[in-house]
C-alpha cells in the first residue's frame, strides 16, 4: 500500500520549497504594490510661492494638480476676535501627509482685504477640514469673495 506523496519525506520537502517560493512571490508583489501604488499617495505636492493658483473656494472643483483634492463645503464661525473659515475637502486621490493652503478674502468689488494660511493634514479616509482665521466680521466675510490659493 502506498502513501500519499505529500506525507512522504520527499513530498514534505517539496511542499516546503513550494511554500518558500510562494512567500517570495507574495513579497515581490507586496513590494511592487508599495512602489507603484502607495508611494505616490505619500508624495504630496507642496505650495510653491512662484506658482500660485487662485479659485473661488466652492468653484474650484477637483484640483488635479493635488491628486483630485476637492473643496466641497465652507462654513464661517464667529469668534470674539477672530472668525474661523472652515473649508472641507474630499480627498479623491487618498493622499497622506500635509499641505499648506492660503485663503484670500476680497470684497464684492474684488479689492484685497485679508489673507490667511493654514496646513491641511491629509488622511486617506473621511472628509478633511482646514481652518483659517480672519478678522473681518462674519457678515462681511459672507458678502465677499473667498479665494483658495494653492
Amino acid at each position: 500500500m502506498s502513501r500519499p506523496y505529500f506525507t512522504t519525506h520527499k513530498g514534505q520537502k517539496t511542499a516546503l520549497w513550494i511554500g518558500h517560493a510562494l512567500s517570495l512571490l507574495l513579497l515581490a508583489s507586496l513590494s511592487l504594490q508599495l512602489t507603484l501604488v502607495e508611494s505616490p499617495r505619500t508624495k504630496v505636492p507642496q505650495l510653491e510661492s512662484s506658482n500660485l493658483t487662485y479659485c473661488e473656494v466652492l468653484s474650484c472643483g477637483r484640483i488635479e494638480s493635488i491628486a483630485g483634492l476637492e473643496p466641497v463645503a465652507i462654513s464661517i464661525t464667529e469668534g470674539e476676535y477672530i472668525n474661523t473659515v472652515r473649508v472641507e475637502f474630499v480627498n479623491h486621490g487618498r493622499l497622506v501627509g500635509s499641505r499648506e493652503f492660503r485663503i484670500e478674502f476680497r470684497d464684492a468689488n474684488g479689492n484685497w482685504l485679508e489673507s490667511a494660511k493654514a496646513t491641511l493634514e491629509l488622511t486617506s479616509k473621511g472628509r478633511l477640514a482646514i481652518d483659517f482665521g480672519l478678522t473681518h466680521p462674519k457678515q462681511t466675510l459672507e458678502s465677499g469673495i473667498l479665494n483658495l490659493v494653492y
